[in-house]
Order: structure tokens, then C-alpha cells, then sequence
């Protein structure tokens, strides 16, 4: 809710830093948001991938106090106990899915595109494409 969208950036595969297994910090996240309060959102986003050691841990330690973490699946699947270490689920990061989350989020994204044929239609292919890959499409 604090989140400032309107001054937001993105990076994809944000470098966290190198891999320390011992202080649980770094890697690459998927998505990195920011805003310019500091503010940041992780998201790891998780299609047909394992999960690597302490991922969860490390990237929750990157810019801690500041960083709201999300945990995407295809179905909202918990990650595995190797990567969430010591955080717990709902209240140091979320699971959210490709099959409820992001499908009803674009669901309103298209709705706000109606006056804009190729960017509606190009939600509406990704909608379709996220149906097929969580089998909520039996076409």
C-alpha cells in the first residue's frame, strides 16, 4: 500500500550481490522494483525451476526492512524448506500464483486497455498462455 508505483522502476535479474551461503545474502532476482523511497519488491518467479539454497533467506537480507518479497508459482506452491530457511510464509514474503494472482490482475489490465487494440489483445494472448500452462484451459 506505501509502495510509490507512479516513481517506480524495474530491473529484471537484479544482482543482490554474490551467492554467501554463510550470511545468507545475494544472487540474482527476477524482478526488482523500486521506488523512490527505498522501498523495493523481490518477486521469484517460479516456472517448472527448483528452488536453490537459502534463495528466499538471501534475497529477503537484501536491502531488509525495505524489501517485500513474493514467492510466484503457476499454482501458489509454498517454496521448499531449503530456500524459505528461517522466514515464514505470509509473514516475512507471500506466495502468490500465475493461475489466481496474475490471471485475475491482467484480467483488469485488459479491461483498462479496451481502447487499445494491440495492447489488449497482447494481454489477452498472455491470458490465454497462462491458462494453458496451469491447465485451466482444456482447449
Amino acid at each position: 500500500d506505501e509502495f510509490d508505483w507512479e516513481n517506480a522502476s524495474l530491473s529484471i535479474e537484479a544482482n543482490a550481490g554474490r551467492v554467501d551461503l554463510l550470511n545468507k545474502t545475494g544472487g540474482r532476482i527476477d524482478l526488482f522494483l523500486t521506488d523512490n523511497a527505498g522501498k523495493c519488491i523481490s518477486i521469484e518467479n517460479k516456472i517448472h525451476a527448483k528452488d536453490q539454497t537459502r534463495q528466499l533467506e538471501r534475497y529477503a537480507n537484501h536491502r531488509r526492512g525495505s524489501n517485500t518479497i513474493y514467492y510466484l508459482t503457476l499454482e501458489g506452491l509454498e517454496p521448499s524448506d531449503d530456500s524459505e530457511g528461517d522466514l515464514k510464509n505470509e509473514e516475512d514474503f507471500r506466495c502468490i500464483s500465475y493461475s489466481q494472482d496474475i490471471i485475475n490482475w491482467l484480467e483488469r489490465c485488459q479491461k483498462e486497455a479496451v481502447a487499445k487494440p494491440v495492447i489488449r489483445e497482447s494481454i489477452r494472448q498472455y491470458i490465454i498462455l497462462i491458462k494453458k500452462l496451469t491447465l485451466l484451459d482444456t482447449n
